[in-house]
């Protein structure tokens, strides 16, 4: 893949597709910085091993769990009780 890099594509770029070198771009990138680093994370798998959605829930869910342990009078308290997952999901 051919990468065309410049500093400011990230902003748009306009190609002339009347012009015959602009008709067939083919395994080609026009990127600036954020392009660059999209392209990169999403082909080279060079980006962080993240948690999902669900499983971050799940985590705050814990947090919550232990923090009204220690503090059962938080504003939440009853809330979490009722819907624990959704209190953890907002």
């Amino acid at each position: 893949m051919e990468i065309i890099f410049g500093q400011y594509f990230d902003q748009g770029y306009f190609l002339d597709y009347s012009l015959p070198e602009n008709q067939c771009i083919f395994n080609q990138a026009i990127v600036g910085p954020q392009g660059l680093l999209s392209l990169l994370e999403r082909d080279l798998g060079l980006n962080g091993n993240y948690l999902s959605t669900f499983e971050r829930k799940i985590s705050y869910q814990k947090i919550c769990k232990e923090f009204l342990v220690q503090f059962p009078e938080a504003f939440f308290s009853k809330s979490f009780e009722c819907d624990p997952f959704g209190v953890s999901s907002e």
